[in-house]
């Protein structure tokens, strides 16, 4: 088992997010290091953003988006290599049947795969994609690394999501991802981005996009830096609990950790 320090060394958003969710959660991924195979949510949310990259690598230099039947496939493929690679399914899904809900999962994947390459793909020059990051604070005692989806020409930082309902506002004004990407931008540019935008693929029947945008200020960065830091000290304090009853990440498609929770009730319970 790691020790604290070496837990707490680097920082991401996404730990970040999963303290803020739920602390239980957090507990057994990071510090019990326990790993449980993606649902299908999961799994499909990959797909599309496999595609995104790989036409936003080759754009940088082409200006030119890869035909749209090219980025499905590559999203499908990529969905279907990705379940391979395990997949955990709720009870409701092992009754209906693992291929049908795999199948089910490549038609989503297909839809929004063309709503990206149709509406989304377009609108964007890119600049840098997919990049890796970690950004030093020697004053907080610990580095702050993630992955940026993609930075494009008009100064503008964008984060992709899938999601099976509309996003709500506040996922693109405080999203602590954005803010990183955004002090990531000024380390590269020397300032903030002019914009941090949020391009929503919202899996319905018929595929719906959603393009939420904000900014951020030296401020917002501050505020990222203290949740980091209270999220520091619950961690070090060994206060962990779980997420709210109605948080929709307790839900077993959506936590691989649901089925054995002590915070949910029992099966058949």
């Amino acid at each position: 088992m790691k020790s604290l320090d070496s837990i707490l060394a680097t920082i991401s958003a996404s730990k970040l997010d999963t303290w803020e969710r739920c602390r239980e959660s957090w507990r057994r991924r990071y510090i019990e290091g326990e790993k449980v195979p993606p649902g299908v949510a999961i799994h499909r949310g990959r797909g599309p953003h496999f595609a995104a990259k790989v036409n936003f690598e080759q754009k940088v230099d082409s200006h030119r988006d890869l035909p749209v039947t090219e980025m499905v496939e590559l999203a499908v493929e990529h969905f279907r290599e990705s379940v391979g690679r395990g997949i955990s399914f709720t009870r409701e899904e092992d009754h209906v049947g693992h291929d049908v809900v795999v199948g089910r999962g490549v038609d989503s994947v297909r839809g929004l795969a063309e709503l990206f390459a149709v509406k989304v793909a377009p609108k964007y020059q890119p600049l840098l994609v997919e990049k890796r990051f970690t950004l030093t604070l020697p004053s907080r005692g610990y580095k702050l690394n993630g992955v940026v989806d993609w930075i494009a020409e008009g100064d503008v930082v964008t984060d992709l999501k899938t999601s099976a309902r509309k996003i709500k506002d506040v996922m693109v004004t405080r999203s602590p991802q954005l803010t990183a990407y955004a002090l990531y931008h000024a380390g590269v540019f020397g300032h903030l981005p002019r914009k941090v935008r949020l391009e929503g693929l919202i899996d319905k029947e018929v595929p719906v996009l959603q393009t939420l945008e904000s900014t951020r200020t030296r401020n917002d960065v501050a505020l990222l830096l203290r949740r980091i830091d209270a999220m520091v000290a619950g961690v070090r304090s060994g206060t962990f609990g779980p997420a709210p009853f109605d948080s929709w990440k307790c839900d077993p498609r959506f936590c691989g950790f649901y089925s054995t929770c002590p915070y949910v009730p029992a099966e058949g319970g």
